[in-house]
């Protein structure tokens, strides 16, 4: 260390005189050893006028800034701070230290100096010190040399600032008064000048004293302050004669004599700024205790009260072990007995036990947490009563006016803190010389349940059920609701007891919820429908349901009681067209739970008209009627109707329905339908443009089959046979995922591909040899010939027919039947027919593919046919060989042989004769004898070879056309619609 040298030191109340020894190793006065005799000390001493005073306001309440204000050197301070050094007077101002957070503190200090006085050289001249033997006993290191006296105030105001004010706003003002103090005393006024307003807000703030001025009374408010600083000055005295030291000016003792004691080292400021940051967070964490101690809900529950107290405690003891620490290693280090590296060991120490910083204030943030919680739950339940103890819960509950008691139970308050345990193990172990570093438990803090998500979601189910449930039965006089603390390990966080005649009925009870909204599943003219649907949580608890409505503009409610295992209920006698509103809730032992929310329904304008009733069903319509509502309600007038089908094929969904307005009050035609389907059909009456009855009773109904209609029809008619021209009239509807054979008719005359293709319509739809009627394909457009009633195709034509598969079907698929012309024919080139043909195929979007073409032949068979039948097929793929077909008349085996002979590549049956099928062309459209027996043998041949038809058509793969339109790019030539009328004609 340097060179001794002088040293200056704060008072801080201690009796300094001088010539008085001092320890400077341990902050201590050493009374009753002098280097003087008294008569000696009190001549020729140095006395010199120093008169000062000065006024400071501060607001900060920190060791550091108490200290400045008291000239405290970082060494003095370090002694102060582990209880070496105790102050009196103005310097008991380091012990004042704010209680709460929620303190607002301002302080006010008045310094003066009154005189100097100070040793001479002829005290501490060589050969001037009487008692030489001081310096060798070694109990000072300095000696009092000089004294600065005076006297020193604070004035400290605190008061209590609620969470609704702002802290530095109160500060604020209360600084801006008291900075008018000072004039007070200077200028000799009794009072400041302040508004009545600021008078008030001045004196909510108490006073405390700390001074080296002997009061007959301290101040306590605002007023006495003023009161007494304007006399402060008086009080020191005229001369100062009630001056006390204040500062002293210590001389080392080793350099009047080498033998004396001496001060090896100061404590460095950093240590000391340590020690002093360890010492203010304990202050801080007591203070932030001491409020959580405070709150209302530690209050109210001792469980948590307890916690803090011992806690509390256990930091109290820590901070004393600390001190002790300091107080033994601080007087070592000064006078040279150890490094100042002790004291840092004992920090580190210290930061490395549970007692460091962050882990307090962990514990106490989760405190707050706790308090917090709870205190929302006492927030949410406010008008139900707290009980604080045991005792008054068991008098609660044995009174015999309370036959329940429903108590909300606080379970986990009581919850043991492993943090606490490791805080008693410490200090238990802490006096030992070695302590290993404090490792805390991570899962420690999330076990406690206030830090659970889903224990507090679950707690605040339990709080809204608690409350609803209180709001419903309050005003009951046999039952009572309180919250306190039930402490039980099985439950964390709360649960609802309840207690019946004095015993505990559950520990867990389960009160009733609120439930869900009402389902109303259906409203009738005169009754409602509902399904009750309990809270999700609800249990065994609930022992029926009460369900009350009521009209609109009534006031009064109806009740009607629900058994618990019933979950449907129809509410009678209700009035037609009238709005009402329905809520239901549940029934346990203790009372009746929280409503549902309302709902509103109106019943409809009137019951439902009669069931319907078929009039006539057509291949595409079906008409029917009804009966009137017999119940309608009061001004209701003028109801109109409304019709629903669907097939009944579909769906059973509400909006899975089609409706059509009904023209008549009971008769309604619907257009549109589908031929020989089954529809479900209802009626409904309809008032204005949204009000609606319930529907009547469904009834299934169906349309005719297409034939069952011409059968109809042909009775009617004189003609034998009645022909039905068979075109875009008929209304015959694609069916949805059916597979489309097209079949691509080919001959040498007009007449003959027609017939094979009307005979196979025939077929097709099922007309029958008895039936008085046949069918007839006609194009879109055709010539009316009245003198032979017969019609005549455009010549040269392509026409194409697209039957729709439907129930009546000989076949199980859709046909497509492509007439082409005849290329025999007398107006137009064999060339101009294979075009039109080849134009067709390359530009028809709908038919891209072809499952079989059929060669209708007649009496003879040539080169000239070969050569033809050659130029047609070259039109398609190479592998269409497979799918061609051979049509010959009746009785023509020359021309099988024919093609047998020509090599043609028509596909061949086990027996070595090409594939083939025969028709006659005269029992069709030929009027029908009563014996014609040789006519009726044909046609049940045409038939029979149409069966073996259609049945290997259903096994020809088709194909593909579309390899057409890329070998022919070159085409430019008109749009399809220009080949001629009705090519594409469609049946629906």
């Amino acid at each position: 260390m340097a060179e001794p040298q002088t040293i200056e030191i704060a008072c801080l109340g201690r009796p300094f005189q001088l010539g008085m020894l001092y320890d400077c190793r341990r902050d201590a006065l050493i009374p009753g050893l002098t280097l003087w005799d008294s008569e000696i000390l009190k001549d020729k001493i140095s006395v010199q006028n120093q008169a000062n005073t000065d006024f400071k306001i501060f607001a900060s309440d920190s060791t550091e800034d108490k200290s400045h204000a008291l000239h405290v050197s970082a060494s003095l301070e370090a002694s102060f701070l582990s209880g070496l050094v105790s102050v009196k007077g103005s310097a008991e101002f380091l012990n004042n230290k704010k209680k709460s957070m929620k303190q607002s503190r301002v302080t006010l200090q008045y310094r003066a100096s009154t005189h100097f006085k100070q040793l001479t050289m002829d005290h501490l001249g060589a050969g001037n010190i009487k008692h030489q033997n001081v310096f060798e006993q070694g109990f000072a290191t300095h000696v009092v040399t000089a004294v600065l006296y005076g006297a020193q105030a604070f004035f400290v105001f605190d008061r209590e600032v609620s969470s609704s004010e702002k802290e530095q706003k109160i500060s604020g003002n209360l600084q801006a008064a008291i900075k008018k103090i000072p004039f007070i005393s200077i200028e000799g006024q009794a009072s400041l000048d302040m508004t009545e307003e600021e008078n008030m807000e001045a004196n909510k703030f108490s006073c405390t004293f700390h001074g080296d001025f002997s009061l007959p009374r301290n101040p306590v408010t605002f007023n006495d302050a003023i009161q007494v600083c304007a006399d402060l000055s008086t009080i020191l005295g005229k001369d100062g004669e009630n001056a006390v030291p204040m500062t002293v000016w210590l001389f080392p003792l080793v350099k009047l004599d080498s033998a004396a004691a001496k001060l090896v080292r100061e404590i460095s400021i950093s240590l000391v700024k340590r020690c002093k940051s360890v010492l203010d967070e304990l202050d801080g964490f007591d203070m932030r205790c001491q409020d959580l101690i405070k709150n209302n809900v530690s209050m109210k529950f001792s469980e948590i009260e307890n916690k803090l107290k011992k806690f509390r405690d256990l930091c109290s003891q820590h901070k004393l072990i600390f001190q002790k620490i300091l107080c033994q290693l601080l007087p070592v280090i000064q006078g040279g007995g150890k490094e100042e590296e002790a004291l840092a060991t004992a920090l580190i120490s210290l930061e490395q036990s549970p007692f460091r910083s962050n882990l307090i204030n962990a514990y106490l943030n989760n405190r707050d947490r706790e308090i917090n919680l709870v205190e929302s739950y006492l927030k949410k339940m406010e008008a139900v009563d707290v009980i604080t103890s045991s005792s008054e819960l068991e008098k609660l509950t044995l009174d015999f006016n309370n036959e329940y008691v429903v108590v909300f139970a606080l379970s986990s308050l009581e919850q043991n803190d492993k943090y606490i345990s490791d805080l008693e193990e410490f200090l238990y172990k802490s006096s030992s010389d070695e302590t290993l570093p404090y490792k805390p438990d991570p899962s420690s803090a999330s076990q406690q349940w206030f830090n659970s998500n889903e224990v507090k979601a679950l707690t605040r189910q339990t709080v809204q059920s608690f409350l609803d449930f209180y709001e419903a039965n309050r005003h009951k006089e046999n039952v009572k609701f309180c919250i306190a603390s039930i402490p039980d390990t099985n439950t964390p966080a709360a649960s609802v007891h309840v207690y019946q005649d004095g015993e505990l009925l559950s520990s867990q009870f389960q009160l009733p919820r609120k439930p869900c909204d009402p389902v109303i599943t259906k409203v009738e003219h005169d009754c409602v429908h509902l399904e009750i649907k309990p809270a999700l949580h609800d249990t065994n608890s609930i022992e029926s349901y009460c369900i009350l409505y009521r009209k609109k503009e009534s006031s009064d409610w109806t009740e009607v009681v629900l058994k618990a295992n019933s979950a449907q209920l129809t509410i009678n006698q209700l009035e037609v067209h009238s709005d009402y509103q329905l809520k239901f809730s549940a029934i346990c032992c203790i009372g009746v739970g929280p409503s549902s929310k309302a709902a509103t329904f109106k019943t409809p304008p009137c019951s439902p008209p009669g069931i319907l009733k078929l009039s006539k069903a057509k291949t595409h319509s079906i008409s029917v009627f009804w009966t009137k509502p017999i119940t309608v309600g009061k001004n209701v007038n003028e109801l109109g109707y409304v019709i629903e089908f669907r097939e009944n094929s579909k769906g059973e969904k509400d909006d899975d329905w089609d409706s059509v307005e009904a023209s008549d009050n009971n008769f309604s035609t619907v257009d549109g339908l589908d031929e020989d389907t089954a529809y479900t059909m209802r009626v409904s009456a309809k008032y204005g443009n949204a009000e609606k009855s319930l529907p009547s009773e469904e009834r299934v109904l169906r349309t005719s089959p297409f034939l069952e209609e011409l059968r109809y029809e042909s009775s009617k008619s004189p003609k034998n046979p009645f022909i039905h021209f068979f075109g875009c009239q008929s209304r015959l509807r694609k069916a949805k995922d059916m597979k489309d054979k097209v079949i691509m008719v080919v001959g040498a005359d007009d007449v003959t591909n027609t017939t094979v293709c009307n005979l196979m319509t025939n077929y097709i739809l099922g007309v029958k040899w008895e039936d008085n009627f046949r069918i007839r394909l006609v194009p879109k457009f055709f010539v009316y010939n009245e003198l032979f009633d017969d019609i005549a195709y455009a010549p040269n034509r392509v026409h194409s027919y697209e039957l729709h598969h439907s129930p009546s079907f000989q076949v199980p698929f859709s046909v497509t039947i492509v007439d082409t012309p005849g290329f025999s024919s007398r107006t137009a080139s064999f060339d101009d027919i294979l075009n039109t043909i080849k134009r067709f195929l390359q530009k028809t979007s709908r038919i891209d593919h072809i499952d079989v073409i059929c060669f209708a032949l007649q009496h003879n068979f040539d080169l000239v046919y070969k050569l033809i039948f050659e130029q047609i097929l070259s039109i398609f793929p190479e592998n269409i060989t497979e799918n061609l077909m051979i049509f010959l008349k009746s009785g023509d085996q020359n021309v099988l042989e024919a093609i047998q002979g020509a090599g043609l590549s028509f596909p061949k049956r086990q027996d070595g004769d090409h594939v083939h099928f025969r028709f006659n062309t005269v029992p069709l459209f030929q009027p029908k004898q009563a014996e014609d027996g040789q006519m009726q043998m044909e046609w049940n041949s045409d038939f029979q070879q149409m069966k073996g038809f259609f049945k290997a058509l259903e096994i020809m793969e088709s194909k593909d056309l579309t390899a057409i339109r890329r070998v022919h790019p070159e085409y430019n030539g008109p749009p399809l619609e220009d080949f001629g009328p009705g090519l594409l004609d469609l049946f629906e």
